[in-house]
């Protein structure tokens, strides 16, 4: 027993519940299996780790995620063949013990859906060897701040960057250098939301054009941003692979990019854009989902072809009036909710692909544009002002 190299305890107990780990039986298991190189307690109950755990000097894989413990003792710096360190889902760790910042052979940090972390331990940027940083929670002191990721190189996959409306040099972002982070697939860029008078909108605009992602990127969102432009570079067509695009509460932002220069995007998710009034291009792809465009107004016409829309949403845009575009052939789901001043009163939509609609809290004017909906098997309409009766051409098109 005392040689084992791994052990992975099992979460649910006889009665379905989560194992419970005494803090004695935790202490007694850590001291008496020096060897171990793989020891995970994913799931178990447990709300704190011993400092011995330290003394595990062969460990290479050590799993916490799922757990309700609130810290790491410093002793976990002491662990130098450490290569994961996973805490994902540790929703009450609120700190990482600075002696993290020593693990020179870490390759793996997961602390995904730790709500309650609120900054990074400083000097993380002595992890150079870090493949996977899941979460990057930006702070104003040294050894803190945005440029930490300067000297991480070899990150892949998705990087979540949080609180970044505490970068007050702009330069930090630059530093960072994401762009040049190849590996990267993945990014989520998180200002906080309801800052009010310590919102700086232009700060927040040169920040985002220094978080310039690399050209391999696939799905990139922004939340909460308070700048009144997107940067240039979502412009670019050099972001050939990105597939997903979400923008979601950015409040002051009153245009959107040309996204016609994004070849392979299939997902367009759009909430919260309440001043936006010009759709322009972007409605050249498969999956597109508008959400509480306020000032929403329907873009210019000769720039949007619709010719490989396959799913679009319209979600609560109350000033997008008159038409949709009509030219919507390979169209096979439309969803319009909310949007009540939407009639298309003076054009006929033609969906001969079309399977499902579905229609809420909007005018049954949009009815009479329906036309050609051959292949639909699922309608569902719900909350259609004053209709009382389906038009006869509505119901000849099915």
């Amino acid at each position: 027993m005392k040689v084992l190299r791994s052990l992975i305890l099992v979460h649910i107990g006889p009665s379905g519940n989560s194992l419970l780990i005494s803090d004695k039986v935790l202490h007694d298991l850590l001291t008496n299996l020096k060897f171990l190189r793989v020891f995970s307690l994913c799931h178990c109950r447990i709300v704190e780790v011993p400092n011995c755990v330290g003394e595990l000097k062969h460990l290479r894989y050590l799993n916490f995620s799922n757990t309700s413990i609130r810290r790491l003792p410093e002793s976990i710096g002491d662990l130098c063949k450490l290569q994961a360190l996973i805490l994902r889902g540790c929703h009450q760790l609120s700190k990482l013990p600075h002696g993290i910042t020593k693990l020179v052979s870490l390759q793996f940090l997961d602390v995904r859906d730790t709500k309650s972390l609120k900054e990074m331990p400083s000097g993380i940027n002595n992890l150079k060897n870090l493949t996977i940083l899941s979460k990057f929670v930006v702070g104003t002191e040294k050894g803190l701040q945005l440029k930490e990721l300067k000297n991480l190189s070899h990150l892949q996959g998705e990087l979540f960057i949080l609180k970044l409306q505490k970068v007050e040099d702009v330069r930090d972002g630059v530093d960072a250098n994401l762009f040049g982070k190849q590996g990267l697939r993945k990014l989520f860029l998180h200002w906080d939301k309801d800052l009010g008078i310590l919102r700086n909108d232009k700060r927040e605009s040169r920040v985002l054009e220094s978080l310039q992602p690399p050209i391999d990127i696939e799905n990139l969102t922004i939340l909460n941003y308070g700048g009144a432009i997107f940067s240039s570079w979502l412009d670019g067509s050099s972001y050939s692979r990105i597939v997903s695009l979400s923008l979601w509460n950015c409040p002051y932002v009153t245009s959107l990019p040309s996204f016609g220069q994004l070849p392979s995007l299939r997902q367009l998710s759009l909430k919260g854009l309440n001043a936006v009034r010009i759709i322009g291009s972007i409605f050249l792809w498969r999956d597109v989902g508008m959400e509480g465009l306020v000032s929403l107004c329907r873009g210019p016409k000769e720039e949007v072809p619709f010719s490989c829309l396959e799913h679009l949403i319209v979600r609560s845009c109350p000033s997008l009036v008159k038409t949709l575009p009509c030219q919507l052939d390979r169209l096979i789901k439309l969803e319009i909710h909310s949007c009540q001043q939407l009639n298309n009163s003076t054009s006929e939509l033609c969906l001969p692909s079309l399977d499902e609609l579905y229609l809420e809290d909007c005018s049954k004017e949009i009815l009479k544009s329906l036309f050609k909906l051959t292949s639909l098997t699922i309608l569902k309409i719900n909350k259609l002002i004053e209709l009382v009766s389906f038009d006869h051409r509505f119901m000849s098109c099915l």
